[in-house]
Order: C-alpha cells, then sequence, then structure tokens
C-alpha cells in the first residue's frame, strides 16, 4: 500500500520515472507472494476482488497497464488487460472492457478485438451491445480494410479463445461479414448520443473543424433528438468511451469516414428505415431509464488523461482555525511547477500545525530549511560568561575550613 501511495503522489507531480520504478517495485513484491501453482501466463487462475488481501493486486495491475500505455508499450499494455480480465471475467472491478478496446486499437491487434466482441458475454449480452465495442470494432474493420486484410489471430489466444470453428463461426457472424461501414452505420443508429459527445470532445481539444459540413449533419432530427433515454449506465459508459478513445479518431481519413457513416444514418432515418428503429429499441431494452448507474464502480477519473489536482475548498479548510498559514503553505506547494523544489522556511513552521507541517514534508518536492534552536553567538558568549564566574568563584573563594 505505501509503495502504490508513493506512485500517486510522483504520478502528481508529473515524476513517472520514479513513478514507474516504484510500481515495478510494487509488483516485484506481489509476485514473490504467488503460490508455486499460481502460473498466470496459464490465463487459468482466478482472484476474487470481494476478498479485500487480492484488491492491490487488481489496482496495481490496472495501474501498470496505464503506465505502459504512457510509455508506448501498447501490446504490453494490452496483455495486462488480458491478465487483468481473466483474474475475475464475470465482475470485471477494474472495468477492463471499457478499456481493452483502446490498447487492442493502439497495438493494432484488430483480429483478436473482433473475436474478443464474436465469442465474448457479459450477463447474457455480447460485447457488440456496449458503445465503446460497438465504435471500436467498426474502426478495427476500417483500418484492416485500408492495409488489406492481413492474417488472423495476431494477438494470440485472448479470453474465452478456444481457436475451434473459426472459420464456420466466420461465416454466419456478422462481426467477420459486415463491412466497416456497416458496422458503423449500426454504432452511430443505436448511439448517436456518444457520435455528438465525441465530437464535442474533439471540438474541445481542436482536433477537428466543426463547421460546415458536420454542423448541417448534427442538424438533423437524429442528432438534434438524440438522448441517453434517462439511463445514468448508458451516459457512463459513453463518457468512458469518449474519454478513452477519443485520440483514436483524430484522423483526417477517419473523421471523413466518419462524416460519411453520419451522412448515410441522418438519410436513412428521414427515408423511415425500419432497421434505425429497431436499433433504438434494442437500446432502450439493455439501457432502460434508471438513475441507478450499473458500472459506478469504474471511475471516470481512472480513463482520463488529465491530472487531479486539490480542490480550492480542501486548500481553504486548511487554513481553519490557523490564521489561514496552511493554506497559504499548500498552496504555495502545489502552485509551484513540476520539477521545481518548494522551500518551507522556518517562519512557517513555528506557525503552522504540526500535522500539517510533517505531511507537507513528506512530498517530495518539498524542502525543510533547517532552524536552528538557539542563537549560537549567545550561546558561546553564555558558556563564556560562565567560565569566567566560575574561575573566579575558583580564585576568589576558596573551600571553607
Amino acid at each position: 500500500d505505501t509503495l502504490l501511495n508513493l506512485f500517486y503522489i510522483y504520478t502528481h507531480t508529473g515524476d513517472f520515472t520514479t513513478a514507474d520504478s516504484l510500481l515495478q517495485r510494487c509488483l516485484f513484491c506481489l509476485e514473490t507472494a504467488f503460490h508455486p501453482w499460481f502460473d498466470i501466463t496459464a490465463g487459468t487462475c482466478r482472484l476474487s476482488f470481494r476478498e479485500e488481501t487480492n484488491q492491490i493486486f487488481f489496482q496495481v495491475l490496472f495501474r501498470y497497464m496505464g503506465s505502459l500505455s504512457r510509455r508506448g508499450c501498447h501490446r504490453s499494455a494490452l496483455e495486462v488487460a488480458k491478465l487483468l480480465l481473466s483474474l475475475d471475467p464475470l465482475e470485471d472491478p477494474m472495468g477492463c472492457l471499457f478499456c481493452i478496446d483502446h490498447h487492442t486499437l493502439r497495438a493494432r491487434e484488430y483480429d483478436f478485438l473482433l473475436d474478443l466482441v464474436a465469442r465474448y458475454e457479459v450477463g447474457g449480452k455480447t460485447l457488440s451491445l456496449y458503445p465503446n465495442f460497438a465504435f471500436s470494432v467498426a474502426l478495427a474493420k476500417w483500418f484492416k480494410e485500408r492495409d488489406g486484410g492481413g492474417d488472423r489471430g495476431g494477438a494470440g489466444a485472448g479470453v474465452g479463445d478456444n481457436g475451434a470453428g473459426r472459420g464456420e463461426e466466420e461465416e454466419r457472424d456478422p462481426i467477420y461479414t459486415s463491412s466497416s461501414e456497416e458496422v458503423l452505420s449500426q454504432a452511430i443508429s443505436t448511439y448517436p448520443v456518444a457520435l455528438i459527445k465525441l465530437l464535442k470532445k474533439l471540438a474541445d481539444k481542436s482536433m477537428v473543424q466543426m463547421a460546415g459540413a458536420w454542423t448541417q449533419v448534427l442538424e438533423k432530427p437524429v442528432f438534434k433528438k438524440a438522448s441517453c433515454g434517462n439511463s445514468a449506465s448508458l451516459e457512463h459508459l459513453i463518457n468512458l468511451f469518449v474519454e478513452k478513445n477519443y485520440e483514436l479518431w483524430k484522423d483526417s481519413e477517419v473523421q471523413s469516414w466518419l462524416l460519411r457513416g453520419a451522412k448515410r444514418v441522418a438519410e436513412t432515418a428521414e427515408e423511415g428505415d425500419e432497421a434505425a428503429a429497431d436499433w433504438q429499441i434494442l437500446r432502450s431494452e439493455i439501457f432502460p431509464p434508471s438513475e441507478v448507474n450499473a458500472f459506478r464502480h469504474v471511475s471516470l477519473a481512472d480513463f482520463s488523461d488529465q491530472m487531479n489536482q486539490i480542490p480550492e475548498d480542501v486548500l481553504q479548510q486548511l487554513g481553519q482555525g490557523q490564521g489561514g498559514n496552511e493554506a497559504r503553505m499548500m498552496q504555495e506547494v502545489m502552485g509551484q511547477p513540476l520539477g521545481q523544489t518548494v522551500h518551507l522556511r522556518g517562519d512557517q513552521l513555528r506557525e503552522s500545525n504540526p500535522v500539517s507541517v510533517l505531511l507537507q514534508s513528506l512530498l517530495p518536492w518539498v524542502s525543510v530549511d533547517s532552524v536552528p534552536n538557539l542563537n549560537t553567538d549567545n550561546l558561546n558568549n553564555g558558556n563564556n560568561g560562565d567560565n569566567d564566574n566560575n574561575q573566579n568563584g575558583g580564585g576568589n573563594g576558596g573551600p571553607e575550613n
């Protein structure tokens, strides 16, 4: 727990090198506790997240997966995601299903993504019914078509992949037989609000020009009336998809293909196509109106690339009862640019709460200046005076008889 907490501290300060080193040490400590029969390479090991002692292992693997992806090791991140999902595939406590598609596309293992969606089920539901997989499968097929197909099975055996009967499944499963345009149209027809939020995110990051063709398309009724149907679960899943995968849609060729798909959906909706209405009905059945978020255990902050900051109200509360000294010190400490050392002066230490000073001194970018307790000159003068008095006392007055 201490190593993981230090990892969080160094991550928020921007010292990713030290943070990754601490995370690797944490993995080593956990690995030394493995039972000899606990072989994670076999893909058959299971751990219950409900056991408190197992939760640290899930958390470390999840952070290590993000660390690998940040360093550009997308294939390694995908393998860690497979391991994390295989440990508890039924509950998926870390929400690995909502980021494994991202790592698969980054690693260019498109065939594995298609196999995963075709074979894996969660509570009787196929993965193609989730917003992130609906759009990611379309994007994977588009990449495969652009690259001219390619050999299958590049990622090796995945979760639930036994490698048997693959040819028969390809012949009848639309995951393999449909084109990228058909899959994209299905995804947009089912989740039009996901397209709107994705474009808004890209526009906020200056990755897409909304003026012109996009504005005309989004004025169509199918997009103007788009909503999550008062489903908190669906809204949360769409936010996770947009936050994690928006960078995959920044390419101009991908956006042109996405625009063509949006126009095709708008045209078919105006023509009264029954297929588009059927997808809307299916979405309502999968995600009925409810204020209860079934995926609230998956935090949106864990899928974001933005660094969390200490809220302002917390900084203000630190100064209550102490004249604002702790608040000013914390603002000075946290307001420094990354990579710079903050020095706490002696007057700040004397006027502040000892517990607050102790916690701030544990931060790696804080340096506490040494504060002398006594004045050296006065101390020396006092010692000299005592010595003189002792000498005078010893010379003038001796022991009385």
